[in-house]
C-alpha cells in the first residue's frame, strides 16, 4: 500500500532554489559595475522579497498593482544594468541574470506548489490517512429507524476495509452545482474510495420483490415505477464525478434492507449502469470492482471529499 503525495513536498526544491538565488545574487554583488550605484542592487533585492510576500496574501493578490509594484522593482534594475553595464562586463552579466530569473521563477513555482502541499498535510495529516474509517454512521439523520438502516449497510460493507488502501467515509451529501438554480442534493450512506475508483452506497428499505432500474434512471419493483424508485444514486455520481478529477471513476450502488419476509431479487449489474442487491451483493460487487485499482490512498482524493462529510447533529 502506498499513500501519495507525499508529505512535505517540494519544501526541499524550494530551498534549493532560494540558496540558488542568494548565490546569483552574491555574484551579481561581487561584480557589480562600479560606475553604477549600489542602491540599484538593493532596489533589486527588496523586490525579489516583497514580491512572493505580497503574492501570499490573498487580498493584494487579488488587486494588480500591489504585485506589479514588487515585480517592476525586481524586474526595470535588471534591465537598467544590462543597457548601462560596460561591453567587458555584459557577457557575464547576461549569464549571471538569466541563471537568478530562472532561480527566482523556481524559487516562486516550488514555494506556491509547497503552500499547497502545506494546506493537503493539514487536512489530510500522517495520524488520519492511516485509519480506515471516517465519520459516523447515519450521521445528519435524526430518525430512529434511519440510523439503524445507515449502521446495517455499514456493518455491511465494512469487510472492504479489508482491502489494501481502501478508505471509507460515511454520511455525505453530492456537491451542490453553483450553475444550476435549485439543483437538488442527495444523501449518500457511504464513499469507499481505493486509488482512482469510488463507490457511492445509498441505502433503502423495500418490500420484497424484484428490483430493476429502468430506461429513465428510476429504480423499478416488480417491473413498476414505485415511490421511492428515485434513490438519486445517478445524480450522486454525476455530482462527484463533477468535483473530482476526470481520472477518477466513480460507480454507484443501491443497497436494499429487507423491509418484510419474502425474496428479493435482482436485475444484474449493466456496463456504466448503477447496482441495486441486498448486502452481500453489493458488498461483493464493490469489493470486485474496487481489486481492480492500484493499493493507493491518494490523499488529494480523500481530501476533495471531506467538505461533503455530514457531522452528527
Amino acid at each position: 500500500m502506498r499513500i501519495v503525495p507525499r508529505f512535505r513536498r517540494f519544501q526541499p526544491l524550494t530551498a534549493l532554489a532560494a540558496l540558488a538565488c542568494l548565490a546569483l545574487l552574491s555574484r551579481l554583488w561581487l561584480t557589480w559595475p562600479a560606475a553604477l550605484p549600489r542602491a540599484v542592487f538593493a532596489l533589486v533585492c527588496v523586490g525579489a522579497v516583497a514580491l512572493p510576500l505580497t503574492a501570499a496574501k490573498p487580498h493584494l493578490k487579488a488587486q494588480t498593482w500591489p504585485v506589479m509594484v514588487p515585480a517592476l522593482a525586481f524586474v526595470l534594475p535588471l534591465v537598467y544594468l544590462l543597457y548601462k553595464a560596460p561591453a567587458a562586463q555584459r557577457s557575464s552579466l547576461q549569464v549571471t541574470l538569466a541563471g537568478l530569473l530562472v532561480a527566482y521563477a523556481a524559487t516562486l513555482l516550488c514555494g506556491r506548489l509547497a503552500g499547497r502541499a502545506r494546506q493537503l498535510d493539514r487536512l489530510v495529516d500522517k495520524d488520519s490517512i492511516r485509519h480506515e474509517i471516517f465519520n459516523n454512521p447515519g450521521a445528519g439523520l435524526t430518525g430512529g429507524a434511519e440510523q439503524a438502516f445507515a449502521r446495517m449497510s455499514a456493518d455491511a460493507i465494512q469487510a472492504v476495509a479489508d482491502l489494501p488502501a481502501t478508505r471509507i467515509l460515511h454520511a455525505l451529501l453530492t456537491p451542490v452545482d453553483p450553475h444550476t438554480a435549485g439543483a437538488s442534493v442527495y444523501r449518500v450512506e457511504h464513499a469507499v474510495l481505493r486509488g482512482n475508483r469510488l463507490a457511492l452506497v445509498i441505502s433503502r428499505n423495500f418490500a420484497p420483490g424484484h428490483f430493476a432500474f429502468g430506461q429513465f434512471g428510476a429504480l423499478t419493483w416488480n417491473g413498476r415505477h414505485f415511490d421511492g424508485g428515485e434513490t438519486g444514486v445517478r445524480q450522486a455520481v454525476a455530482a462527484f464525478e463533477r468535483v473530482l478529477p476526470r481520472s477518477m471513476q466513480v460507480r454507484g450502488f443501491v443497497m436494499i434492507h429487507p423491509a418484510d419476509t419474502g425474496a428479493y431479487t435482482f436485475d444484474p449489474a449493466r456496463e456504466g449502469e448503477p447496482t441495486v442487491g441486498d448486502s452481500a451483493r453489493v458488498r461483493e460487487e464493490i469489493l470486485r470492482w474496487l481489486s481492480g485499482s492500484s493499493p493507493v490512498v491518494d490523499r488529494r482524493l480523500f481530501g476533495a471529499l471531506l467538505p461533503y462529510l455530514q457531522h452528527p447533529g
